[in-house]
């Protein structure tokens, strides 16, 4: 289970309250990463366990030398600290491979499914072949 800190959850909930959280099992994701409050003076006090890349920072990673170059620290600031990477918004397959390359560890978007109701999950995860989810 994962709970997901939106941009007003940083407000909300306090340090301590996160790490109970933590300490039940449940992983803490920090959600948009790189906009609003969601910033590097955030992770150095929120214990966390994911980091999601705001789509407006990986959608031109395919294209774009620039976006590359913000993506890529942002992914190596997360291993380094221990946490997984979710790149948010990813519809094209050059965005995919370009992610893979700088090691992202998971993907969520169009590119993967549109959004659909939890009952639904199981079946068309069946559905699909093994390379639409990321796998090879």
């Amino acid at each position: 289970m994962t709970l997901r800190l939106t941009r007003h959850d940083y407000l909300r909930r306090n340090v301590v309250h996160l790490r109970c959280t933590r300490a039940t099992g449940v992983k803490v994701a920090l959600d948009d990463f790189g906009v609003g409050y969601s910033s590097l003076a955030r992770l150095q006090h929120l214990p966390i366990d994911i980091i999601r890349i705001d789509r407006c920072f990986v959608s031109g990673v395919a294209t774009s030398p620039s976006d590359r170059v913000l993506v890529s620290p942002v992914i190596e600031l997360a291993h380094q600290m221990g946490c997984t990477t979710v790149a948010e918004g990813i519809e094209p397959p050059e965005q995919l491979r370009a992610l893979r390359d700088l090691g992202c560890d998971h993907i969520q978007g169009f590119l993967i499914g549109v959004p659909a109701p939890a009952t639904a999950a199981p079946g068309r995860l069946l559905a699909q072949p093994a390379a639409a989810h990321g796998r090879t």
